[in-house]
């Protein structure tokens, strides 16, 4: 049971992630047990670097069980170990034929754990190292060297394996880019779509939540007045051009690394980090009057109405969206065409604060 908790954190880890976790664990006895062999055999460099070995992957599973969330981080480093594994052999044990052998799997790991960019790069660096240490071994190295005939086919099967997995590595990202667009991204509008932000707000409360971290974030819920009455008296296709419109007009009125997403047929959810509750219902007003100079199509006048909340304090994501929601709907009531927020202040929960016809409105709804 002991065992399980301290696995929980790497449940939800991609498979990729949890074979270089279990090649890291299945790794360390076998360097372990290389490094002090070599020792013994007064190999010190040899067996340094191997034991080295060890160093990092304590540090890969330290990190990768505090952090789970930063495993891409963790991926390009057990490339780089297996890259300094494969240099450090190939520069002391150049003479034995398992370090040769090795030579033909350390590039499809390093492509495996890396990707195509930097495992192009390492790759490249590893066969150029090997190809070096070949040309000089003869020169600081006292022991008899393996066949030229040998060496040749060990180098023309790395060099295979690499163009090889290379090139697989390469049609598989590329796949997985289109399927993690289609995953994370509305189709029409090509903002984010509601699954994306829910991961997204729910990582943010967690690291909030375990690191203290003190810097508010906003929420801006927004909605298209009437849009039932759009597509029912002109079409879905006028409804369609009508969302793509003000996706775009809220695109260029929110910062870079603000995240929006169609949150629903006609909503929207923007999500703002580090930012305070005026600074956001100015972005959220922004995006409300660059939308009466558009030109939406048949001359139609749209408007939105809109919500706003930060947390300061440690919501819930279930509260915070409830009280977005609140202020959205609290819009509608006004009128539309309008932004309503919520003030909530830690030391006033009652909100004696806010204006009566809103707090009654948010303790009714």
């Amino acid at each position: 049971m002991k065992f399980m908790n301290l696995t929980k954190p790497l449940e939800h880890l991609p498979a990729k992630v949890k074979l270089i976790f279990l090649g890291i664990l299945t790794g360390v006895p076998i360097s372990l047990f290389m490094g002090f062999y070599f020792l013994l055999n007064q190999k010190i460099l040899t067996g340094a670097g191997i034991l080295s070995f060890n160093v990092l992957a304590a540090y890969v599973v330290y990190y990768l069980w505090k952090f789970p969330e930063n495993h891409k981080k963790l991926e390009h480093l057990y490339a780089f170990m297996v890259f300094l594994t494969s240099s450090i052999s190939l520069l002391t044990n150049f003479t034995d034929i398992t370090t040769h052998t090795w030579f033909i799997l350390h590039p499809m790991l390093i492509f495996f754990s890396a990707g195509f960019q930097k495992g192009i790069k390492w790759n490249t660096v590893l066969l150029i190292v090997y190809t070096l240490v070949y040309l000089t071994a003869p020169y600081y190295l006292s022991e008899k060297l393996l066949p030229d005939y040998i060496v040749a086919q060990i180098f023309t099967a790395s060099l295979l394996a690499t163009v090889m997995m290379g090139y697989y590595t390469l049609e598989v990202e590329k796949k997985q880019k289109k399927m993690e667009h289609q995953a994370n991204f509305d189709s029409l509008t090509d903002l984010h779509n509601r699954r994306y932000l829910l991961n997204v707000l729910k990582h943010k409360l967690n690291s909030r939540n375990r690191i203290d971290d003190q810097n508010p974030f906003s929420l801006i819920l927004f909605d298209v007045d009437d849009f039932k009455k759009i597509n029912d008296g002109y079409g879905h296709g006028t409804g369609d051009e009508v969302i793509r419109i003000v996706s775009d007009s809220a695109k260029r009125n929110i910062r870079s690394d603000d995240v929006i997403s169609r949150w629903g047929g006609e909503e929207f959810l923007c999500f703002q980090k580090n930012i305070d509750l005026a600074a956001s219902v100015k972005s959220a007003e922004k995006i409300m009057n660059d939308l009466r100079d558009q030109k939406f199509p048949r001359h139609l006048k749209v408007t939105a109405s809109f919500g706003v909340v930060s947390c300061y304090s440690k919501f819930s994501l279930e509260e915070l969206l409830h009280r977005v929601d609140t202020m959205l709907y609290y819009s509608k009531k006004k009128g539309k065409n309008t932004v309503s927020v919520c003030n909530y202040k830690s030391s006033d929960p009652g909100c004696s604060h806010c204006d009566p016809e809103q707090r009654d409105f948010c303790k009714s709804f």
